[in-house]
């Protein structure tokens, strides 16, 4: 119904312009010049300030909080075994894909040895610019796995193994992939950056984008603690930012088996903020892919914050 009577307005107007114009032709003389004039620019103007009215500057915000482990005494991330007996998997699980990125690897890759060796850090001091540049890889990471479908299981010591749960990447309706060497060049700044078996992880991603649009990492000094972020943007669309900020650290650590007291005594927890927020441009808010952009956001966004929730 919307749709007939949208084509019958505009088979209206149409008509209407159309004998106006045959008016204006046969009686056209100089009179007409000022009334005509007046009228075009009275409608555009008019025209203008109630589009202008309509559109609106839109932000979307949430946030989460996450946390490591780190090992003051190697200078490194503390290494965690995901044993599968453990009470709270998904944090273990976390602690340990989160803290293998920031250790020395080793191994055979398609029939080459190759290995990555990781700088210690030597000083307190320097611990939260490590810690910030592993969790923004680490986000980078998992940005490009909500690209693709996943299927996760879940196991506790009294009821064995859950219910499979299937999950979905966000359909976007106009899109592009980022994969290859323009996935892994992103972090080429980063300090675990030149890890070889990360990198090829990448290579092998598809991040999922809206398109033309175009994404960075970035590292932020203007007011207390760095924010390590992750910057997705569109011209004229919208600016998505995700940020790590360091938020404390505490001698509190999570239940671990197989470690010594003199080791969780080396051992501090570094409390970090994650922010999310979305700003999308008043100039395109009524184009129709600013919602869709909308929602891809704030699914990423739940995404992020679920994911973090231990």
């Amino acid at each position: 119904m919307t749709k007939l009577i949208l084509i019958l307005g505009t088979l209206g107007c149409v008509l209407l312009l159309v004998a106006t114009a045959v008016l204006v032709r046969m009686n056209w003389s100089e009179r007409l010049l000022t009334p005509l004039v007046s009228i075009l620019l009275g409608g555009t103007v008019t025209t203008f300030i109630t589009v202008t009215a309509l559109l609106k500057e839109t932000r979307i915000e949430k946030a989460a909080a996450t946390f490591l482990v780190f090992d003051l005494d190697e200078g490194m991330p503390l290494h965690v075994f995901p044993y599968r007996d453990a009470p709270r998997q998904k944090l273990i699980k976390r602690l340990a894909s989160t803290g293998t990125l920031g250790r020395p690897m080793k191994g055979n890759f398609y029939g080459k040895e190759i290995s990555f060796d990781v700088e210690r850090v030597k000083d307190e001091s320097q611990v939260l610019d490590f810690m910030g540049e592993l969790l923004q890889l680490k986000l980078l990471l998992d940005l490009a796995e909500l690209s693709r479908e996943r299927l996760e299981t879940s196991w506790n010591p009294r009821e064995g193994l859950g219910s499979p749960r299937l999950s979905l990447p966000y359909s976007l309706k106009s899109r592009q992939r980022l994969t290859g060497e323009d996935l892994a060049k992103l972090i080429d700044n980063n300090r675990f950056g030149r890890n070889p078996f990360t990198r090829e992880n990448l290579k092998n991603s598809v991040l999922i984008l809206p398109e033309g649009a175009s994404i960075v990492l970035e590292k932020s000094k203007e007011h207390g603690p760095a924010k390590y972020m992750v910057v997705i943007s569109k011209p004229m669309f919208f600016r998505v930012e995700i940020s790590i900020q360091w938020r404390g650290v505490s001698t509190e650590l999570p239940a671990l088996q197989n470690l010594s007291d003199d080791k969780l005594k080396q051992c501090r927890s570094y409390l970090f903020a994650i922010t999310m927020n979305g700003k999308f441009e008043w100039i395109t808010a009524g184009n129709r892919q600013t919602e869709d952009f909308k929602k891809w956001a704030e699914w990423w966004f739940e995404e992020i914050q679920a994911a973090n929730a231990d």
